[in-house]
């Protein structure tokens, strides 16, 4: 488990979720989840089984969670509930814009700047555990999008940290 969540800032969060559910798993299967209680079972294997049985469920749940489209492990079938469905698509997603060289980068503040726009440009790689934060808790929050909604949002990719990162 400490393995686990001390790779999690550097994997897909789907892979995360499957680590979690093969642990949960196989932590099932050396419980005793499968297996039969016998004539007189004991209150240790009872609760052996029963947490065995837990640890199945919740292992199950985060593969259904992956399967469908769920990002967290620890609500992986939140990206179900009536209140995701019902809104618009993205609503609640910030939509910045990748910029890909300087050049470019130039291109899109002269833009900004001709229309009196104000520009905010992200630097983000998917190694940076701020920056999945703040993709996951501060630009989805209402107020935030509300300040930023006449701004230009730019982002610059640096995971590969390439010669047009620098």
């Amino acid at each position: 488990g400490v393995a686990i969540w001390m790779v999690t800032p550097v994997l897909p969060a789907w892979v995360v979720m499957l680590a979690w559910a093969a642990l949960l798993l196989v932590a099932a299967v050396y419980l005793g989840a499968f297996d039969a209680l016998g004539p007189d079972p004991r209150g240790l294997m009872r609760l052996g089984k029963g947490l065995g049985l837990l640890a199945a469920l919740v292992g199950a749940i985060q593969i259904v969670g992956v399967a469908s489209g769920g990002r967290n492990p620890l609500q992986p079938l939140s990206h179900l509930s009536l209140s995701a469905a019902t809104l618009p698509p993205h609503a609640a997603e910030t939509r910045f814009e990748r910029v890909r060289s300087i050049a470019e980068l130039d291109a899109r503040i002269a833009q900004a700047s001709a229309a009196g726009r104000p520009v905010l440009l992200d630097f983000y790689a998917d190694w940076c555990v701020s920056c999945k934060e703040m993709e996951k808790l501060t630009f989805p929050d209402a107020k935030v999008r509300a300040q930023l909604a006449d701004v230009v949002l730019l982002q610059a990719d640096v995971t590969a940290n390439n010669a047009d990162d620098r």
